[in-house]
Parts: structure tokens; sequence; C-alpha cells
């Protein structure tokens, strides 16, 4: 594969609560299965901050290693999905169109040029902004080709830089760290008034691109991440958003059946300082068939009040709400991934497309 990279930050406009999480039943077939990660000590999880291999040693009764067809025969089933994802259900948000910015935006671009037929890598890179002093993010877009399947912005913890595009587990950000995740052609969400993320000076980017290219032609894929920034007033009250990223790791699908993966996450709260949750969505790979989230307020309750479903495991939508779901300490989310396996062998978690995922992610303050 010829792999050329262009890889560019961009200023335009004159810019250069504890959380624990526990696994439902997450059999296939029904019988029960347990794995847990463990709660991060602020602001959410450590979630898949540890890497895929992290997370599957985390739950008991899970295996990990590829599974399933190569990925250049599963070319024609990932070339066939798409399309919108399913219609927004009464009461839930949906994911409505965001202005065009007003503010000054950074701009986060991979490009990856004549990728190769049945290619897929997990590829990350560092760059380190201009801007001379603390700036706020308040909204965020991202904007991805196709051959695109997930793509990732984070605010790398250290200054150590990553030389050009390199292979990498994927996944390795974390609650704290993250400002984008992007896994359809135009994310779009607008935090809410007062509501963002802060860049450090000088503040070095991690971002993490899994493409593959399911035709049979050579591809150029790209993915932009854009960053308006908050100014004056905005800027300086400004409250930090915090997210969630979080799932069932635990995954054995058998041949030629369906399956069912459920994850329980309890929020922390109070009454008097409930957490918001603003935005959500859910992801899996193409053996998914549909994903819901709903809000538990008895743990032990089997269902809940729905407020996300996804029909398309290539565009799952981004439920935004406003107002933001309130959580006092006794609510939590249930992630439920419905699978469909077509094929001759059993599907087990992984990073790659011929593997499957169960995860959530949520925006919060």
């Amino acid at each position: 594969m010829k792999l050329g990279a262009i890889i560019g930050m961009a200023f335009a406009l004159g810019f250069a609560g504890n959380s624990g999480c526990t696994a439902k039943d997450n059999s296939a077939q029904g019988q029960a299965g347990i794995g847990a990660i463990s709660g991060a000590p602020s602001g959410g999880m450590t979630g898949a901050s540890a890497g895929a291999a992290g997370m599957v040693s985390a739950g008991s009764g899970g295996t990990a290693g590829a599974a399933g067809t190569a990925a250049g025969s599963l070319a024609g089933e990932v070339a066939g999905e798409g399309g919108a994802a399913g219609t927004p259900l009464g009461g839930m948000g949906g994911e409505g169109g965001m202005p065009e910015p007003v503010g000054p935006v950074l701009t986060a671009r991979v490009k990856l040029e004549q990728v190769q037929p049945g290619d897929q890598l997990t590829v990350c890179t560092t760059v380190f902004l201009d801007n001379e002093t603390e700036v706020k993010v308040k909204n965020v877009r991202g904007h991805i080709s196709g051959g695109s399947h997930h793509f990732m912005v984070d605010r790398a913890p250290t200054d150590v830089e990553l030389p050009g595009l390199v292979p990498c587990v994927g996944l390795a950000g974390t609650d704290v760290t993250r400002v984008l995740i992007a896994e359809k052609p135009e994310t779009v969400f607008a935090m809410p008034k007062g509501v963002g993320f802060t860049l450090r000076p000088h503040q070095a980017l991690t971002a993490e691109l899994h493409y593959f290219n399911p035709t049979d032609a050579p591809l150029d894929i790209e993915a932009v991440a854009e960053l308006e920034l908050a100014e004056g007033e905005e800027a300086a009250n400004m409250q930090e958003a915090s997210m969630v990223f979080t799932g069932n790791p635990v995954i054995a699908l058998l041949p030629q059946s369906p399956g069912v993966v459920e994850f329980y996450m309890p929020l922390a709260g109070t009454p008097e300082l409930p957490a918001r949750v603003f935005a959500l969505t859910s992801h899996t790979h193409s053996l998914g068939v549909r994903s819901t989230i709903e809000v538990i307020k008895d743990p032990l309750a089997e269902t809940g009040e729905l407020v996300h479903e996804s029909l398309s495991w290539a565009e799952p939508p981004m439920s935004e709400f406003d107002p933001p779901l309130l959580f006092t300490g006794t609510e939590g989310l249930l992630l439920r991934c419905e699978y469909e396996n077509t094929r001759d062998v059993p599907v087990t978690f992984g990073t790659a497309v011929e593997n499957e995922m169960c995860f959530m992610w949520l925006y919060y303050y």
C-alpha cells in the first residue's frame, strides 16, 4: 500500500464525580457472563484508556483476539451499509444541525492517500497547536470521508510527540482528555451555553483514525475536526465539560446466531448538584443491528426510559438533550447492543471491523 500522510493543524479567522460501571447479562445465548471496567477517580471511567487489550482483561469470561473473516472478504458487507439512522423516538433530542461558527476555529486534519482495497489500520499522530494562551472550546464538529471507521481527538496528557502517522492500539484516550469522537460523515453538536473544553497553551492533540477501504479501488481517506472557540466573558465563565466512554468488551457471538450484549452504568450526582448529560451515542461494528440506551431509575429494573436508538452501525445518531438529562445519584444508563452474526465463525471483541464492540459515550457537566 502506498501511504501518504498529510497532517495539518490550522487556525482559521486569525487563530493559528465518581462513576463505577458494571456489565449486565452479556451472553449471546442468554448465559450469564459478567464483565466490569473500574471507575475512574473522577469524571467518569478509565474505560478504554488502557487500550483494547486492557479492557478485555478487565472482564471475566471474555475472549480477545481476532475472529471472523479477513478484512478483505468483509468489504462487500461494509460497503453495503450506510444510509440514515433510525427515526428518533418521541422524547429524544435527536441530532440537529449546528449554525456556522462565528468565533475562531481550530482545525485538525488527517489525510491518507491511496489506501488499497481491503486495507485497514488504526493510526495516531500528535500535533502541537500554536495558541499562545489557554483557550476554551464551545462547539465541536467532525467530518470523515468514506473509509473512516472512527476519528478521535484527545488533548494529549504529555508533550511527547508521535512523529507522523504511526500504528496505534486505538481507544487510547481517556474520559478527561477527549474532545471528539466521530463515526459518521458529519458529527455536529453545540454544547450548552457556558459549557466547553479547555486547551492549554501550545496544546498537544492526539488524532486517532481507524480507516478501512471497503471498495475495489484505491481510496483517499480524510478526517477533520473543527473546534470553535469561545471568547471574552463567555470563555472566562465557561464550565468544564466531561465525557464518559465505556461499554462491555465481553462479547462472544456464536456462528449464524443472534446475540445481545448489555452494560449498565450508574451515574454520579446529587439532587443539589446533578450530573447533566447533554449528548450521547452508541457504537458497534458491522454485525450490530440495533443499539439502545435507556435511563434506568432502579438498578434492578429490566427496562427504563429510551433516550437513544441506532439502527445503523455505520452512522449511529448523536442524541442531544436540551434541557439535559439530570442524574441525581440513583439513576443509571443501560446500553443494549443487538447483533446478527451471519458468519460461519464465532466473533469476539476487537478493534478491527471484523470483530465487534458494544460502547457508548456521553458528554456531561
